[in-house]
């Protein structure tokens, strides 16, 4: 897991350094092209077109509220933070981080690949499941998942087999179910577990890599995009300008 990390960190390398430059070259518009291009349309008192008012717009209101718009996102961070500190709070952002479009498959892929690993382990080693799956549920940092750890563990305790509590806690595939049933049916639950790891881990993989594939486009064409926008509006103003200094003439 630890050599999957530093993937993943050096792929979103070049995304992260083509956002830092756009974001840098959109703050010099912002703060230099634009105020002065609002200065030349003055002096030809002209009507500016509606790109050029809207980016007007929009770098006069960064400069002169940028703090306030620093102070709600320092606000809203504190906020989220304190929100999700409260057992409440933290059950429905671990359960919303699974339900996300990109990454919440990716977790649920780590998680299910780590427990498989995990529990196969100590069942191949003569634990009693009841055991591995109080210590995977101990073991757990997500809190909406321990939850379902927690009513597995109560239906096992109770005679009820591991694929029977996964159907009746939720949050568990019903292909992962499905793999656990299979074992239990075979008698060898540590060996499917281990076949389910495995499985899950390299499902893991390919979504990292497709997302990692994905991102480096991605930014760069909205880079581009409102970079480009930004640059035919300046330069369509200044042509503007121009024309009118010489009707002007």
């Amino acid at each position: 897991m630890h050599d999957l990390r530093n993937t993943v960190i050096q792929a979103l390398l070049y995304p992260a350094l083509i956002l830092v430059m756009g974001v840098v070259l959109l703050t010099f518009f912002m703060v230099n092209l634009v105020p002065n291009l609002m200065s030349l349309f003055e002096k030809t008192e002209q009507k500016m077109p509606l790109a050029t008012r809207a980016l007007i717009g929009t770098s006069s209101f960064f400069s002169h509220y940028w703090w306030l718009l620093l102070l709600a996102g320092i606000g809203a961070a504190v906020a989220f933070r304190m929100a999700i500190r409260t057992p409440t709070g933290r059950v429905w952002w671990d359960k919303t981080s699974y339900e996300l479009p990109l990454f919440g498959p990716v977790l649920k892929s780590r998680f299910l690949a780590q427990f498989c690993q995990t529990l196969g382990n100590l069942v191949g080693n003569g634990l009693p499941l009841l055991t591995g799956l109080t210590l995977m549920e101990k073991a757990t940092s997500n809190a909406w998942l321990r939850g379902r750890l927690t009513t597995v563990s109560g239906i096992v305790a109770e005679g009820g087999s591991l694929s029977r509590a996964m159907r009746k806690a939720g949050g568990f595939p019903e292909l992962f179910q499905d793999l656990v049933s299979v074992g239990e049916q075979t008698g060898d639950l540590a060996t499917a577990l281990e076949k389910a790891a495995a499985r899950y881990e390299k499902e893991m993989r390919l979504r990292i890599q497709r997302i990692t594939a994905l991102v480096g486009p991605v930014v760069l064409i909205a880079i581009a995009a409102i970079l480009g926008l930004m640059i035919y509006s300046i330069i369509t103003s200044i042509f503007q300008a121009i024309s009118g200094l010489r009707v002007r003439g």
